[in-house]
């Protein structure tokens, strides 16, 4: 018989509920981080809307202002994290494959 050692044995020392009740809680925090992923998603695709119809910047400032909450330091992080994070997607393309990706761009714009 092997002796187990004591900080390996952990299942013996954590309760059944106290496992459910972390278990509970993690569903929650899973939940809750795609509702912020979602709201996210969702100012974004609003603030770029704006942003085309040139209204984005007096729209941010605005709300900053009346919400009394720095949308521009949200809308300028998110923009970059987004370009960073297509960036590190592109990096792992040929050549050949970027332009596909210009082709199918342009042919979307037209």
């Amino acid at each position: 018989m092997i002796n187990k050692m004591p900080c390996f044995d952990y299942q013996d020392k954590i309760d059944v509920n106290e496992l459910r009740e972390l278990r509970v809680e993690q569903d929650k925090i899973r939940k809750q981080t795609e509702q912020i992923k979602w709201l996210e998603g969702a100012l974004c695709a609003i603030i770029t809307e704006l942003n085309v119809r040139g209204i984005a910047d007096e729209i941010i400032a605005d709300a900053s202002i009346n919400g009394a909450i720095d949308l521009h330091k949200f809308w300028n992080l998110h923009k970059k994290s987004d370009e960073e994070r297509l960036q590190k997607e592109i990096s792992k393309m040929s050549f050949h494959e970027r332009e596909i990706v210009k082709r199918l761009l342009n042919q979307n714009q037209q």
